[in-house]
């Protein structure tokens, strides 16, 4: 019966599982019929999380490279002086300690040896103090380092003219200048320093980048420039920075893995199967896609822990095979690269929504099992949809 389980030890149990393995097998059933109507529920709700997932992803990559291109070799570039150098800034210690944040890019202007260091959102909370803070975190952090990223650039960087950029899409600026415009008013009590960053809003209407105009850099031409707004147009730069180190790992193993590595072999004629991909051909995609400012030694280390933890998603969702040491097969049907890459995505969200759903599932089931435990028979309680 439903209540009888509050008397024994199995009140005590949390992991699904253990209680479940303490339930008669009338009780069981109950708890799985309870269970499958939950995952049901869930499976759209899983859904929508990770499409989300992915379009914030795209979205903030696309930020990244606007930002980076808008600094490589063009006007704007050349008559501020800075320019674009590389992505996510000390994301090698980042990446080791839980918690902490990087920045997205590191922009440097060699004749006065100043840097803006850059972070791109998309999306900003209703209460944009946890973004601000945030970022001060990953300001101190920088501060910190700040004789490591001058080694890596081979210039010193002067700490007193080095400045701090938010790049957020136009629907999140006015949350970001209210919560600014907070601060300020508290004085010295503010928990972090609103003079510190300054805003660029992305008019995704127009395509443009613009400063607010509340906001001004040490550099007045540069100031001038970003307040007019920046595009994309001006660039000659040929790269595209597809994906970032942070990226989702499904969207690597799309542009890298398929994009990349599998397109190359499907033009080597002497390849019998062009779905067994070499894992050094997959480090060497990434080190050429991805812009890291680090020592050589330290960026290949950091490459082939990336290439292990692609390795690791795919298999867990059923889209790669580990060979051996040095090969990995894809675990699709057709040849041409669009089915490929569309039989993986279908597979992807299809074993993604079949997990995440299955643990709100039981979650929300064991709990609503608890909860309904004074009850003395099971069809006393109302249908699933009228709870």
């Amino acid at each position: 019966m439903w209540g009888e389980y509050i008397v024994d030890s199995r009140s005590n149990l949390q992991n699904y599982e253990e209680f479940y393995d303490c339930l008669s097998n009338e009780e069981k059933s109950q708890l799985r019929k309870l269970t499958k109507e939950f995952v049901d529920y869930f499976k759209p709700v899983a859904l929508e999380r990770i499409g989300g997932e992915l379009d914030n992803d795209k979205r903030h990559q696309n930020l990244i490279k606007f930002c980076a291109k808008a600094f490589a070799n063009t006007e704007l570039a050349l008559r501020s002086g800075y320019k674009f150098y590389f992505t996510e800034p000390l994301i090698e210690f980042c990446s080791a300690h839980e918690g902490s944040s990087c920045f997205d890019i590191l922009l440097f202007n060699e004749s006065t040896r100043s840097a803006i260091i850059i972070e791109c959102k998309t999306s900003i909370p209703s209460s944009a103090k946890s973004t601000m803070r945030s970022i001060e975190k990953s300001i101190k952090h920088v501060q910190s380092k700040l004789d490591y990223l001058s080694g890596i650039i081979g210039i010193q960087i002067d700490s007193e003219t080095i400045e701090y950029a938010l790049c957020v899409y136009d629907k999140d600026s006015n949350k970001i200048i209210e919560s600014l415009k907070g601060q300020s008013n508290r004085g010295r009590e503010f928990s972090y320093d609103p003079e510190r960053v300054k805003l660029w809003i992305y008019r995704p209407m127009s395509k443009i980048m613009q400063l607010h105009l509340s906001h001004i850099h040490n550099n007045p031409e540069l100031t001038k420039m970003l307040l007019a707004g920046f595009d994309e147009k001006g660039s000659k730069s040929r790269f595209e920075l597809p994906y970032s180190y942070s990226s989702h790992h499904y969207t690597i193993i799309q542009l890298a893995i398929i994009g990349d590595c599998y397109r190359k072999n499907l033009l080597d004629r002497f390849i019998d199967d062009p779905k067994i991909i070499k894992i050094n051909e997959i480090s060497t995609t990434l080190e050429r896609n991805l812009s890291l400012g680090m020592l050589p030694e330290r960026k290949r280390e950091l490459i082939n822990e990336k290439v292990e933890y692609l390795i690791k998603y795919g298999e867990k969702y059923k889209l790669i095979e580990k060979l051996n040491e040095n090969e990995i097969r894809l675990i699709c049907v057709g040849n041409k690269i669009d089915l490929v890459s569309k039989n993986i995505k279908d597979k992807f969200y299809k074993n993604w929504v079949e997990e995440k759903s299955n643990e709100m599932g039981k979650e929300k089931a064991l709990k609503e099992y608890k909860r309904r435990a004074g009850i003395k028979q099971f069809s006393d309680f109302p249908e699933f949809g009228k709870i």
